[in-house]
């Protein structure tokens, strides 16, 4: 699944809403294909304009964090779904995203466990996501402090960066089934 959750524009709260329906429908999907296959592979990544611990993604998606290194065969925790970004929400200077000089963590990598697996055949690499930052992705903050994203538009305005928001990604480890 790619999503893009609804905007905080009007602000947080005043939008909570949206985001849990938002969340509400795309859980009903993930449940529909849990029970539907036995040995699903899910990766579910996208904009969610919620933080890791924020009620859409915590108690309506329930998308945790991994407690620990891998997930064990045949266990329940297989179809549980991890936000591979959740850890990175700890540390303050770390995010996707950055709002008045406060980085949060509005984009997301979630996967169930099958992919946490280490006897399946597709896993992910170490069981971690990375956000891309690169220099070339950043401009001065002037107004708050560091750096942040070297947009595309700021408004109606064009000014030739690349997005508000920096990229995620993780390594999918593929062995051919024998």
């Amino acid at each position: 699944f790619v999503c893009h959750f609804p905007s905080r524009v009007s602000g947080r709260i005043e939008t909570e809403q949206a985001r849990i329906e938002s969340a509400k429908v795309l859980r009903t999907k993930v449940d529909s294909l849990l029970s539907a296959r036995t040995n699903l592979n899910l990766i579910i990544m996208g904009d969610f304009n919620d933080s890791p611990n924020d009620k859409s993604l915590r108690d309506i998606l329930k998308a945790n964090e991994m407690k620990s290194k891998y997930i064990k065969e045949g266990s329940e925790s297989r179809k549980q779904l991890y936000n591979l970004l959740y850890r990175k929400n700890k540390d303050t200077d770390n995010g996707t995203y950055k709002y008045k000089g406060v980085w949060t963590i509005n984009d997301h990598l979630i996967v169930n466990g099958n992919l946490l697996n280490e006897e399946n055949n597709i896993k992910v690499k170490l069981n971690k996501s990375y956000i891309y930052k690169k220099d070339f992705l950043l401009e001065v903050d002037e107004k708050y402090y560091g750096k942040k994203p070297y947009r595309t538009y700021v408004g109606p305005r064009y000014i030739g960066g690349f997005s508000d928001h920096l990229p995620i990604f993780m390594d999918l480890i593929i062995n051919n089934a024998e």
